[in-house]
């Protein structure tokens, strides 16, 4: 036991980072195959520029905070912190209540990132943080590494808040984290998927083809389809729009006044929340 707990963090670096290159590898791959739609002429220079602050928010992140999510998750385990570790010591069906617990788990992370991803769209400060996501002027996978490295910070604080509040176990933010990488690759991914799957996928997940609606350029559309990985969040806030006003593969993507290939560029992203 006393080795999974010092060595939690590398298990869950490995296994994550197995999932994100198959990920990447994949979905990148499908965009080049199943291209929705034409990407202009700096495509090339924007995709680098994403890669490039994606993998320098990773490096970032291990510098500023030495311990996973899932160590912290499972350290308040150990302690019994959290209202579900508190129903966990108190329960007789310990292996059922894990079950329940665990999926419920999944289900509120999402959530509690639905509600944060809609708070970035109304807090000021925290728009122009998520701003640099929404200043892409493309849509593909590269797009969902596309964040800023104090909106990513963030986010890794209130997950943390979640977890010690309701006692999320190792297990569970494990799985979320993979789930969450996978589905914000496939849902920025430059393909569509066939209509009838569309249809019935939108039920529950968000599609490429839904999410796109989010980074067009007319702030209403932006407004609208904050899910990252379940749909049901935005149909139940009254949230989801169906389609976009403009032809989906014709639609401008981005935010007018962030179109000039020097917006695209990594250091500008990473000082563009703090200029006028």
């Amino acid at each position: 036991m006393q080795y999974f707990i010092n060595n939690i963090s590398e298990f869950d670096n490995i296994l994550r980072l197995v999932f994100f290159i198959f990920g990447l590898i994949t979905f990148m791959a499908l965009d080049l195959i199943f291209k929705h739609r034409n990407l202009n002429e700096n495509n090339k220079i924007r995709l680098i520029n994403n890669l490039l602050l994606g993998f320098a928010n990773v490096i970032l992140m291990k510098a500023i905070i030495p311990f996973s999510l899932s160590f912290f998750a499972l350290s308040t385990e150990i302690h019994g912190y959290g209202l579900f570790n508190i129903i966990k010591i108190n329960a007789n069906w310990n292996i059922f209540i894990n079950i329940i617990l665990f999926i419920f788990s999944i289900l509120i992370l999402d959530f509690i990132l639905y509600a944060q991803h809609f708070a970035t769209h109304r807090v000021p400060f925290l728009w122009k943080l998520h701003r640099v996501h929404h200043t892409d002027i493309g849509f593909d996978t590269t797009t969902a590494l596309r964040f800023h490295p104090i909106e990513i910070l963030f986010s890794f604080f209130i997950k943390m808040m979640a977890i010690f509040v309701l006692g999320i176990s190792s297990e569970s933010i494990i799985t979320f984290e993979i789930i969450l990488n996978l589905s914000a690759m496939f849902n920025h991914s430059n393909f569509s998927l066939p209509t009838k799957l569309e249809k019935w996928f939108r039920y529950i997940l968000v599609t490429p083809d839904m999410h796109r609606i989010h980074h067009s350029k007319i702030s209403s559309e932006t407004n609208s389809n904050y899910g990252f990985c379940l749909s049901i969040w935005d149909r139940m806030f009254k949230t989801y729009l169906k389609n976009p006003k403009d032809n989906p593969q014709k639609m401008d993507i981005g935010i007018e006044t962030y179109r000039k290939i020097k917006d695209q560029m990594v250091l500008k992203l990473l000082i563009q929340p703090f200029l006028k």
